[in-house]
């Protein structure tokens, strides 16, 4: 884009001159005379939202675990060129959205930031049934840091609410004595048989 400068006279009853395409014109007082700059507009289409529809504009709903409890989520997000935004609610209070996203593998990760308050690093993959994932607040100000799972989906997605996400896996259960396996992991060195 080129930027073009003229001097007018303070008074001067002509208007600016004119051009085929749009034009953004703004006017300041130099010395006495109006300074009329005038810069070409893009005349390019704004940019299209994301058409996977793994990813659509508009409503989501969901929640996040936390220690136990789900806190139910309400948020708007857009999603455009690899780059998600947003904002929305909880019990926490409202938040805005900035982050990103993969088409190839549908990974995603953003910042939830809390108005005056602390963020909240999410990530996850979108596999077509909504967002699922982790999300984290990292230690900061005496504050240990905290994490839990998470699940979001367009508003009005059939069957998303039914998937259901634990925030905990079953830890392994600790068994007592020897194990002896069947058959020889390995003959001890020197005691090699031929086939």
């Amino acid at each position: 884009m080129t930027a073009y400068r003229r001097q007018l006279p303070l008074f001067n009853p002509e208007p600016p001159a004119t051009a085929t395409v749009p034009l953004a014109v703004g006017y300041g007082l130099n010395e006495g005379n109006i300074t009329v700059e005038t810069h070409a507009v893009s005349q390019s289409e704004p940019p299209t939202l994301e058409t996977d529809p793994r990813f659509p504009s508009g409503p989501w709903t969901g929640y996040f675990l936390y220690h136990g409890h789900k806190g139910m989520m309400e948020l708007h997000i857009t999603f455009l060129q690899g780059a998600l935004s947003g904002e929305g609610r909880d019990y926490v209070g409202p938040f805005v959205l900035r982050g990103r996203y993969d088409l190839t593998d549908g990974k995603c990760y953003w910042t939830k930031r809390y108005l005056g308050q602390h963020d909240v690093f999410y990530q996850g993959y979108n596999e077509g049934k909504g967002i699922w994932g982790t999300w984290e607040i990292t230690p900061h100000a005496g504050f240990l840091g905290d994490r839990g799972g998470f699940h979001i989906w367009p508003k009005g997605m059939a069957a998303a609410e039914q998937y259901q996400l634990a925030e905990e896996a079953d830890l392994p259960v600790l068994m007592e004595g020897t194990l002896e396996p069947s058959e020889p992991l390995a003959a001890p060195l020197g005691q090699m048989t031929s086939l």
